[in-house]
């Protein structure tokens, strides 16, 4: 290894290591996904034929549904109903909301990471709004003011050893964008761009799948294969270790077919919006290679893309001066 190489991987595994002791993943589970059924699929076989059946109707598995959203449009934000509601705190989605001075029609939506606090996204929100845009910060499921858990470090329901917790939890944050999505539409809003943050890039792919009325989105640190990136990325070790013995990775692809934007690239060149995938060479986490295969696939479809590269890691790409840079190229892709 390079001296380059040796830093970025000491500070990345420094900062890995900062919520290791909050994950919890739990046992191994065939959990169900959609609410219905017995609460576990009696084998691995019966799960992937369940998840083969909601593949055949991906249209309706990611539909708004006819749920009241009853929004709620407050000073800085806003708050709805999720389509996939079941009464409890993660049914109610809540939004931050940045708007520039002059009140232009175009808008940006951020899908953030997994384990994303409260804040972390406020700065550049506000750079972007610099920039003519009104920025819309979604709260995603089990996390901040959609969970009970104490402390919530960790989004473990989210994404744990359940392997029907990541379906129905990616499924939410997608309608949820899309409810979003409605109601930017419905209050003027006419130019419509998604940006997507690790775990929140996967959301931002299938919302391009789905979601005909975004025009530009931006995936960085993204993967167009769920099942890889958790059985091989740093912040997941856990819950590949507890899979192992239960499942090999070709049946746990199989099961999380429905959540793998790879398995949808033909929606999203068929919406013809503008994509740019930024990726970072150094990443643990959302590996660089599984994001290139991605980034092919979608080229060799007919994808509107453009790809950036940056030299650092999944953690180090929030420092200086890789988030300078990060934010340039995104100012530059939502003001043409």
């Amino acid at each position: 290894m390079s001296f380059l190489d040796r830093f970025f991987a000491a500070s990345e595994e420094r900062r890995a290591c900062i919520d290791e002791n909050y994950k919890n993943c739990g046992a191994f589970r065939t959990g169900q996904f959609d609410g219905e059924g017995p609460p576990d699929f009696s084998s691995v076989a019966h799960m992937e034929a369940a998840v083969g059946e909601v593949m055949a109707g991906a249209d309706d598995f990611y539909s708004l549904g006819n749920s009241d959203p009853d929004y709620d449009l407050s000073a800085g934000g806003l708050s709805f109903n999720s389509a996939v509601f079941n009464g409890q705190v993660n049914s109610h989605v809540h939004v931050q909301i940045i708007k520039p001075k002059t009140d232009l029609s175009r808008a940006v939506i951020i899908v953030p990471h997994w384990n994303a606090k409260q804040d972390d996204y406020v700065l550049l929100a506000k750079i972007l709004s610099w920039g003519g845009h009104a920025v819309f910060i979604l709260n995603l499921p089990h996390h901040g003011k959609r969970t009970d858990a104490t402390p919530n470090h960790v989004a473990n329901d989210f994404l744990n050893a359940n392997l029907g917790s990541a379906i129905a939890s990616i499924r939410q944050s997608v309608v949820d964008v899309r409810r979003l999505t409605e109601w930017l539409e419905q209050n003027g809003y006419n130019q419509i761009g998604l940006i997507g943050v690790s775990l929140g890039s996967c959301v931002a792919s299938l919302v391009a799948a789905f979601e005909p009325r975004i025009s530009k989105c931006a995936v960085l640190m993204t993967a167009g294969d769920f099942a890889e990136t958790v059985w091989t990325g740093r912040a997941t070790a856990a819950i590949q270790r507890a899979c192992e013995g239960h499942i090999n990775l070709k049946q746990l692809q199989n099961i999380w077919a429905i959540i793998s934007p790879q398995n949808f690239i033909d929606k999203i060149v068929s919406s013809d919006m503008e994509l740019l995938m930024i990726g970072c060479k150094r990443d643990s986490v959302v590996h660089f290679k599984l994001g290139m295969r991605f980034s092919q696939a979608l080229s060799k479809a007919g994808a509107k893309l453009k790809i950036r590269v940056l030299p650092c890691g999944h953690y180090t790409l929030g420092s200086f001066p890789f988030n300078v840079v990060m934010v340039s190229m995104l100012l530059r892709f939502f003001r043409r």
